[in-house]
């Protein structure tokens, strides 16, 4: 399977892509930061926003919950409502605790 190599304060990590996107991904500069992969091109994004170009007022979301794994087939483009709603639950924040 197609990957790419990140550094990050001394740590390497193994992010997860399609081969047609290992390509595309060679030309650009990844960066880590908070989790996510960055891919910086004219300006830097997010990698899985780069792979899967979402409209405006759209959001990327990974299937499997796995920010590393930036396969197109992990990937789905969602409303921000919706991909909240699809969050593990451990990750959200009930609103009506202070």
């Amino acid at each position: 399977m197609p990957s790419l190599k990140v550094q990050s304060r001394g740590k390497t990590y193994t992010v997860k892509v399609d081969g047609q996107d290992r390509a595309k991904c060679k030309r650009l500069t990844i960066l880590w930061t908070q989790g996510h992969p960055y891919a910086r091109v004219d300006r830097t994004q997010l990698l899985h926003r780069v792979i899967k170009k979402p409209g405006p007022g759209k959001v990327v979301h990974h299937r499997n919950n796995n920010t590393l794994d930036d396969r197109r087939s992990n990937l789905e483009v969602l409303t921000q409502g919706h991909n909240v709603s699809k969050q593990p639950r451990y990750a959200r924040v009930d609103a009506r605790r202070k």
